[in-house]
């Protein structure tokens, strides 16, 4: 399957959820965060592809990262707060709705 076929598949595969769902799978390390300007399918695609010369930037520039401790208090203590989200074992690749 082609990069562009993985993209496109992924794009239908996004679901939405609030952190409640999220918040066992961070309690396992498996939450990573992408900023609300990337493609959530793009990134997925690049991580299931391990595609390194595209996420090297991401995390370089902290547009893909496992939350920290106040974004995650924040959700915790907000645990209706809106997610977009895609499996992408063993991660779940996270992006926030608003704000």
């Amino acid at each position: 399957m082609s990069t562009e076929e993985l993209v496109t598949r992924l794009r239908g595969e996004v679901e939405e959820g609030e952190w409640s769902w999220l918040a066992p799978h961070h309690a396992r390390g498996a939450v990573i965060v992408v900023a609300q300007e990337l493609d959530l399918a793009e990134v997925a695609a690049a991580v299931a592809n391990d595609v390194l010369e595209k996420i090297r930037p991401w995390l370089e520039q902290k547009q893909v990262a496992k939350p920290d401790d106040g974004q995650a208090e924040a959700w915790n203590a907000g645990p209706s707060q809106k997610f977009r989200f895609l499996i992408i074992q063993p991660y779940v690749l996270v992006q926030l709705i608003g704000n």
